[in-house]
């Protein structure tokens, strides 16, 4: 993503904010630095609860356009009053995929992208991130902090979509966007 530094974009719950669980059980997608003209999306999230109770977060990302990178994970993710937070730590990075220009990564690829995904995210690394937005499924920013801290990075504009609005994850490939 453009300016993206995570790994993953979360949702505020609670009042007056959006709850990213209901939404995405009624079907809603997080979309990611949405651009409405080619319905494209450079990141993309659901969030289901599991049998325990917990919040798994189920993404892809572009991390790169050249070569055209997308991380998938899933992600365990945990409410602190009106913010949805996650640990961005090696063991969640360690369970992610990586697809390069349209293929699954080798293990060595993979690792090296890992490698430069954890440089990339810095301080967010083995730190607590965590977002917020206002309410509102069209067009919201992302606000978010770092161990308890406001977060100086640009921000993120989400936009939740339904499957049959067409959004995919853009692809710098052949202009072609990914499924």
């Amino acid at each position: 993503m453009a300016g993206l530094s995570v790994i993953l974009a979360f949702a505020a719950s609670g009042s007056g904010g959006v709850d990213p669980v209901s939404l995405s059980a009624k079907g809603f997608i997080e979309c990611a630095q949405p651009d409405e003209s080619s319905k494209t999306c450079e990141g993309m999230a659901t969030y289901v609860r599991q049998p325990d109770g917990s919040i798994m977060s189920v993404d892809q990302f572009v991390i790169s356009k050249q070569p055209q990178v997308v991380v998938h994970s899933r992600t365990k993710v945990t409410l602190r009053g009106q913010s949805m937070c996650h640990m961005n730590e090696d063991v969640a990075l360690a369970r992610a995929s990586f697809v390069i220009a349209g293929a699954a990564a080798t293990e060595e690829e993979a690792r090296s992208w890992r490698q430069w995904q954890k440089e990339r995210l810095g301080i967010m690394y083995e730190n607590e991130v965590c977002s917020s937005y206002p309410a509102g499924l069209k067009l919201v920013v992302v606000l978010t902090s770092i161990g308890g801290m406001p977060a100086v990075s640009d921000p993120i504009a989400i936009r939740w979509v339904r499957p049959d609005e067409g959004f995919k994850l853009v692809s710098e490939q052949a202009g072609e966007p990914l499924e």
